[in-house]
């Protein structure tokens, strides 16, 4: 199977290659997966890496207890691997969407989509300087700002998100359609 050249030239178009062949295994896994039973799912998991058996989240700690205690000491306390999580996770929605009022959009919103579900799950409770200052500023704005300087950095495209109606020629809006009818 030849896979096609993709948008990205930098660093190689061959590196986007193998990205692309990767996705596509990992895809075809979860395919696999679909079709499997739990125990069977689990079964791979443990052959896989066997030390998942052992394997259990700690519950032990609290959340949004306590939020008028604001110390250097309790804030370093919060920064955990969700914190990295937040920061992998903002700064490769960035390289995919790379538009930044969009991204901080989606940002605000899933947090309160987090205060709106913090009855569902105890690490969605979140103290206020939690949820605004670490979440959205620091690992959400810096994941952000970093996969945009990355974007530019590999001289990426660059999307500009508009609608039909901020297109103020005739030929530029039927130039929007046919791309639009083209990509569907």
């Amino acid at each position: 199977i030849a896979f096609p050249n993709g948008p990205f030239t930098r660093p190689h178009p061959a590196v986007w290659r193998i990205i692309f062949g990767l996705s596509v295994l990992y895809f075809l896994g979860l395919q696999f997966l679909m079709f499997q039973n739990y125990k069977t799912i689990m079964g791979i998991f443990y052959w896989l890496d066997p030390g998942l058996k052992n394997f259990h989240i700690n519950m032990d700690k609290e959340y949004g207890v306590n939020c008028s205690d604001i110390t250097i000491e309790r804030i370093w306390s919060h920064v955990d691997v969700f914190a990295l999580a937040h920061f992998l996770g903002w700064m490769f929605k960035a390289i995919l969407i790379r538009h930044m009022g969009i991204l901080w959009a989606i940002s605000i919103m899933w947090e309160i989509t987090e205060i709106a579900f913090a009855h569902l799950l105890p690490n969605f409770v979140e103290c206020w300087w939690d949820a605004l200052i670490l979440d959205v500023v620091v690992c959400n704005g810096v994941g952000i700002w970093c996969g945009l300087k990355l974007c530019k950095m590999l001289e990426m495209r660059e999307y500009r998100w508009i609608s039909i109606k901020h297109i103020s020629s005739t030929t530029g809006k039927i130039k929007q359609i046919k791309l639009r009818a083209q990509i569907s």
